[in-house]
């Protein structure tokens, strides 16, 4: 479909020069993708320019050729489509009852909260533990989080950012890039929490690092979900391939 071609209320979604975000419709957004951080120093520029069309939780890539764009469906949202209900989730579902979809959904902010954190850390090599009440407090303003979560956040996260400030001493974790967006020739695109290069037993080596917010250990699709950004990530960059992939949980 080329632009040209578009209804009238949608062409601003396909122009190749789309605003940081753009209001589509209630509850769809579309906005070009650009990494946290990059190191230029170690790393060329990806080779294209990739937007991410957001629709009531599922997140969908494009990028153009010509005029025309080209969609690909994310690393997670590929999984959630194609992968059988985890029994764990099902039996998590079912002890929980009604109370299912709130934990869920707050489990997904402390999550993306998290990340965030980890991302400043990761960066900056620093963390100020004191301004953290602070900072937790206006992510829940800003995302009507209810006040009731906050004293049991407020620790938990300060033992996060610990934990993984001691695994980027421990193994001297230095970012390729964070959250940075690929897509593969095999169809599917995605953002990548933390490529980096660390060092284990005297070895450096190049790895993805996809964060965990949970504590009771990982799962199947979590490999497959890792497989996936290699593929992306070897594809855009042959000559620094990942020589391993890791999930961390703070736990």
């Amino acid at each position: 479909m080329k632009e040209k071609e578009i209804n009238p209320a949608l062409a601003e979604l396909f122009a190749p020069d789309v605003p940081p975000v753009v209001d589509i419709a209630p509850g769809l957004t579309a906005e070009e993708i650009h990494a946290v951080y990059f190191n230029k120093d170690a790393l060329r520029e990806p080779s294209y320019r990739l937007y991410r069309l957001n629709e009531n939780g599922h997140r969908y890539y494009y990028r153009f050729e010509g005029d025309t764009p080209v969609f690909y469906p994310s690393v997670t949202t590929l999984l959630r489509q194609t992968m059988p209900t985890s029994p764990f989730l099902i039996q998590w579902m079912v002890q929980n009852g009604d109370a299912a979809t709130e934990k869920r959904d707050m489990a997904a902010a402390y999550g993306t909260f998290m990340h965030i954190q980890y991302e400043k850390l990761i960066i900056t090599r620093q963390y100020d533990l004191d301004a953290a009440g602070g900072i937790l407090r206006e992510y829940m303003e800003r995302e009507n989080i209810a006040d009731k979560y906050y004293f049991d956040w407020l620790p938990r996260i300060k033992k996060d950012i610990l934990s993984f400030a001691q695994f980027i001493k421990d193994y001297n974790v230095r970012p390729l890039a964070v959250e940075i967006a690929l897509v593969s020739r095999e169809g599917f695109a995605g953002c990548i929490d933390l490529p980096c290069e660390m060092t284990e037993n005297g070895q450096t080596f190049r790895a993805i690092i996809d964060f965990k917010s949970g504590r009771n250990g990982f799962y199947e699709d979590y490999e497959l979900q890792l497989g996936l950004y290699r593929i992306m990530w070897n594809e855009e960059y042959p000559d620094d391939p990942i020589d391993r992939i890791f999930n961390f949980a703070p736990k």
